[in-house]
């Protein structure tokens, strides 16, 4: 059964004393989208991090576990994390532009997609973009932030993973973008059997798509409290 559980996750920078993640414990379950609150700095990021299994172990101690379909990825050694993130996970960073290698046009990564062109032309065109054929003689620095994000979150849903992670979606979104992608971000929830976990310190975006919302300060999270009337459900 898809699942991601952390049990007392705490997280440190070797040699400090500080603890930047402070004894997590939640469950997220599939066909649920959670959204995670919090202002810079308050470890969003790593946390996310942390799920997935990037954090480089020489700088960091974590201890407690991150389980994922009941595998803990923290016993895992670094290929079998390659191999659990690609076959589950997809992650849209906040810098998309960044997440992109410079020296390649979109036309690569449309080309990485299983999924006929039409299908691509329509998403895309649902996020208000252009056609397949024009951005895939683009780089990406050649495109604002807010069409790579979009581009970021629409090949995300066409690989169509099991557990989608949005780190600051609308970050470069004007507010009918935002709305937009709210909408999407739905959609995708609705036609699949999957966890959308998202950070974010939008409150408004937060409340438009979340089903559970949960704030982390100070590197403490609080309990995830769902909200009425979400996604229709």
């Amino acid at each position: 059964m898809l699942n991601v559980k952390l049990k007392n996750v705490s997280l440190i920078i070797n040699n400090k004393p500080k603890e930047i993640l402070s004894n997590l414990d939640f469950n997220l379950s599939k066909n649920n989208i959670y959204t995670i609150i919090g202002k810079n700095g308050a470890g969003k990021t790593t946390l996310l991090n942390t799920i997935i299994g990037i954090l480089d172990e020489k700088f960091y101690l974590i201890s407690g576990f991150v389980k994922i379909q009941n595998i803990n990825i923290l016993d895992l050694d670094e290929k079998g994390r390659r191999i659990l993130r690609k076959k589950l996970i997809r992650i849209v960073l906040q810098d998309a532009i960044g997440s992109f290698d410079p020296l390649k046009t979109f036309q690569y990564y449309f080309n990485l997609l299983k999924c006929e062109q039409s299908v691509l032309d329509n998403l895309l065109k649902s996020f208000q973009l252009q056609g397949s054929q024009k951005l895939s003689k683009l780089y990406p620095y050649e495109v604002s932030g807010g069409m790579a994000q979009r581009i970021s979150i629409c090949l995300a849903i066409l690989a169509k993973p099991q557990i989608l992670i949005l780190d600051e979606p609308t970050s470069a979104l004007d507010v009918p973008i935002a709305n937009l992608v709210s909408l999407k971000i739905k959609e995708y929830i609705k036609s699949t059997n999957s966890i959308i976990l998202i950070v974010t310190q939008d409150l408004k975006f937060a409340d438009k798509v979340s089903d559970y919302i949960a704030t982390l300060q100070n590197g403490k999270l609080q309990e995830f409290r769902k909200l009425k009337n979400t996604n229709g459900k």
